[in-house]
């Protein structure tokens, strides 16, 4: 065992550790946001039922790991039986997340996985839509090289190109009129 990944398996037992001891718990979303992967999982060892813990918005586990770019977490939480479709208070999957926050890497793993594109949020909208909003050009690519069409429409009917037009996402918009055209 190296020095690096020694230490941060002795941070993880200490952590735990210390949780024990104190009866303190710390969250899993916590410990996702600002933990070694080896923490998380030792916490995840000492306490399963952590992996389908919610944060105040209904975010899971894998939701965070996105949020916080945790890749190498994604697979290993989904292995454990996390819930690549889980949703949140307002409906988003983590997919929904990857696609917000521009997370091309991870939306890639969660496709690999089995995460569907095709599920819509409490608004209508698929990932598609929601990183039209929010001017992710590299999700839609990957989702549309996957198969997605981009003229799909959202709950309201609107499509890909409509959105980013609305939200003045001009450069996402001229990426959806060159993948209609294709």
């Amino acid at each position: 065992m190296n020095i690096p990944v020694k230490k941060s398996f002795l941070c993880a037992c200490v952590l735990v550790m210390c949780l024990a001891v104190s009866g303190c718990s710390v969250s899993i979303h916590d410990a996702i946001a600002h933990e070694s992967t080896e923490a998380v999982l030792q916490l995840l060892k000492e306490h399963p039922e952590y992996l389908t813990a919610r944060d105040g918005k209904g975010k899971t586990p894998l939701h965070t790991a996105v949020t916080y770019k945790k890749i190498d977490l994604i697979p290993l939480l989904v292995e454990r039986g996390a819930a690549l479709d889980a949703t949140d208070v307002t409906g988003m999957t983590p997919l929904h997340v990857a696609a917000m926050l521009g997370r091309s890497e991870e939306a890639k793993v969660l496709m690999s996985l089995g995460a569907s594109p095709e599920l819509t949020d409490d608004y209508g909208d698929m990932p598609l839509h929601t990183a039209a909003v929010f001017g992710s050009g590299g999700i839609i690519q990957l989702l549309v090289r996957t198969g997605m069409a981009p003229d799909t429409p959202n709950a309201k009917g609107q499509t890909g190109l409509e959105i980013a037009r609305e939200y003045r996402q001009e450069r996402v918009a001229a990426l959806f009129e060159h993948l209609v055209r294709r």
